[in-house]
C-alpha cells in the first residue's frame, strides 16, 4: 500500500514536469486547482481500485488488469488531460473541468458501490 502511494505521488509531481513546471506556473489560479483536485481525484481511484484488487467485483476500465497497469493508466490519464490543458490555453479551464468531472464521478461510483479506500488488511 505503502508503495502505490508513493508511486502515484511521484507520478503527479512528475507529470506535471514533463509539461514543464514554468509553463503551469503561468496558469490562472483557478487552472492550477483544477489540476491539482484532478490529480487528488486521480489517486483517490487509484487508492480505490488497489483496495479492491482482492474482492469478487471486476475492474470496469480493461486496461487496468493489475497495480502495474493501474498505475500505469492513471500517471498517462494525468500526464495526457495536463497535456492537453497546456497545449490548449483557451479551453483549459473547460478540459480541467470536464477531467475532473469524469474522475469525481469515477470516485463518486466506486464509493456507492462499496470500493473504500483501504489503509490495513
Amino acid at each position: 500500500m505503502k508503495q502505490i502511494v508513493i508511486v502515484l505521488f511521484l507520478a503527479l509531481v512528475i507529470a506535471p514536469g514533463c509539461v514543464s513546471i514554468s509553463d503551469v506556473k503561468k496558469w490562472r489560479k483557478e487552472d492550477k486547482f483544477l489540476l491539482k483536485s484532478f490529480g487528488a481525484l486521480c489517486v483517490a481511484d487509484g487508492l480505490q481500485t488497489h483496495s479492491d484488487w482482492d474482492s469478487s467485483r471486476k475492474e470496469l476500465n480493461p486496461l487496468v488488469k493489475n497495480d502495474t497497469s493501474m498505475l500505469a493508466f492513471g500517471a498517462s490519464s494525468f500526464y495526457l488531460t495536463t497535456l492537453l490543458a497546456d497545449k490548449y490555453p483557451k479551453q483549459r479551464t473547460g478540459i480541467l473541468f470536464l477531467a475532473n468531472l469524469v474522475e469525481t464521478f469515477v470516485v463518486f461510483r466506486n464509493h456507492n458501490h462499496g470500493v473504500r479506500i483501504k489503509f490495513h488488511k
